[in-house]
């Protein structure tokens, strides 16, 4: 494990949504989708790791809410005048994967319903602080040092979140078809 050289482009994030308005469908969207394909696994490979050393998908939906509530720290931080949340360097393995900051790895052991409604709160939770940073008119300002893409706005936040979800999504599809991919 190492950190990363160089901060990664965050260009390609634009086109989840370029508003608020236009990623809060985008981002319920997402979320839906991803419980539809979780609760589409067998419950038996619900908890299974999906190869040694790799997150089981209930992890992976765990790890997605966990990541939606710091973003919506984030952004309720900036809402109450604080500085940017700042986020370790991000990591990367041997093989080059990005690493989960520690505040967004699983605990485990969540049943489905209990990520689902996890989940859902995070979501709402951080696009009611979407919507206050908007109407406060500090949406577009600075208020995460993200581990991964650096120096991040509300609106660019809010559009990681929804990528992260449908990134993680494309993981669970793969676990239903048996395929191995990263945790």
């Amino acid at each position: 494990m190492r950190e990363i050289a160089d901060l990664y482009p965050k260009a390609f994030l634009a086109r989840q949504g370029r508003s608020r308005a236009d990623l809060e469908p985008r981002l319920n969207a997402v979320a839906e989708s991803f419980l539809a394909t979780l609760a589409a696994l067998d419950a038996e490979r619900l908890h299974e790791s999906v190869a040694p050393g790799k997150w089981s998908p209930a992890q992976i939906a765990e790890h997605v809410g966990r990541a939606n509530t710091l973003f919506a720290r984030a952004l309720e931080g900036a809402l109450a005048g604080e500085p940017p949340l700042r986020m370790p360097r991000g990591r990367v393995s041997e093989d080059g994967r990005p690493l989960a900051p520690a505040e967004e790895e699983p605990e485990g052991g969540l049943s489905l319903e209990r990520l689902a409604l996890e989940l859902r709160a995070s979501v709402a939770r951080l696009q009611e602080a979407a919507r206050a940073l908007e109407a406060a008119g500090s949406l577009e300002e600075a208020c995460l040092e993200q581990s991964f893409f650096g120096a991040m706005s509300g609106l660019e936040v809010v559009q990681l979140a929804a990528w992260h979800t449908r990134h993680h999504e494309k993981q669970l599809g793969e676990k239903q078809l048996g395929e191995t991919q990263p945790g």
